[in-house]
């Protein structure tokens, strides 16, 4: 059992100086969650290189336009023709001329 009062207190700042805060709190409190609620965190810093390799494919690319086979507009790919409502065979979205 963990002891009460201002001896706790001291007892919590010398058991547990080296954790985080909350490790302190949850000690004081007497919870025990175990690492429920604790980020992991790294151990080194990426480097420059690193982070930009990863971030490589974050990149806004252009949207890909097909050619409506109907109306021959651009329109994005797997996307009803915005001209003639056109899509896989069939009109979906009735337009007005």
């Amino acid at each position: 059992m963990a002891p009460t009062g201002a001896v706790r207190a001291g007892w919590v700042l010398c058991r547990f100086a080296t954790r985080g805060r909350s490790a302190l709190l949850n000690a004081f409190l007497g919870l025990n969650l175990g690492t429920v609620g604790q980020m992991a965190l790294p151990k080194r810093r990426h480097s420059h290189s690193r982070s930009r390799k990863r971030r490589s494919h974050n990149a806004v690319k252009p949207i890909q336009l097909v050619y409506c086979p109907q109306c021959q507009t651009p329109a994005p790919s797997h996307m009803v023709c915005p001209n003639c409502g056109y899509y896989q065979g069939r009109t979906l979205v009735a337009t007005t001329e």
